[in-house]
């Protein structure tokens, strides 16, 4: 297992401290927006601050809201408390974006690298050659494999997002 991540590591050059720490990052937002989707006590928590948030707020106007108002201040409270769910999203999103790019500049520095060898030794040396050409190969499939998966987790969170939402909304 160490052998394996040291030659992964070795093979894709500094720019797999990055990926990984991005991919890392990344699923643990993931992982945040799943504990609310699954786990009932979070939901019913969050749920039961909303209500108490919409009921102080109602008895501080003295319950003299038309109808529409009362729906639109309470669009705004859950809104509000949806915030910081909607900035885990965004960052998801991001992470989604940056990973091929990174995996791409990895390429880049591989394809130097093996530029470099080449004009240092020549091409009649394979070895020398098939080092940069790895680093290149590794990193982007690395990019791409932590930004497949998380644009997938990237849509189901949007989706479960919103009908945790939809459901608030109409209570």
């Amino acid at each position: 297992m160490i052998s394996f991540l040291y030659e992964t590591i070795y093979s894709t050059g500094i720019i797999f401290f990055p990926l990984y720490f991005l991919g890392l990052l990344g699923w643990v937002f993931v992982f945040d927006l799943v504990y609310l989707f699954v786990s009932k006590g979070a939901k019913k928590s969050l749920t039961d601050r909303i209500n108490e948030s919409f009921e102080k707020t109602y008895r501080r106007q003295n319950q003299n809201l038309a109808l529409g108002e009362l729906v639109e201040s309470k669009r705004k409270l859950v809104d509000r408390y949806f915030t910081g769910y909607q900035n885990n999203l965004k960052t998801i999103k991001i992470i989604t974006l940056a990973a091929p790019l990174l995996g791409l500049l990895g390429t880049v520095t591989g394809m130097i690298k093996t530029f470099d060898l080449i004009s240092l030794y020549g091409n009649g040396n394979p070895i020398f050659i098939a080092e940069g050409i790895s680093e290149a190969l590794f990193t982007t499939q690395a990019g791409i494999t932590i930004a497949f998966p998380l644009m997938l987790a990237y849509n189901f969170c949007q989706i479960m997002l919103r009908r945790v939402k939809r459901k608030i909304y109409s209570l």
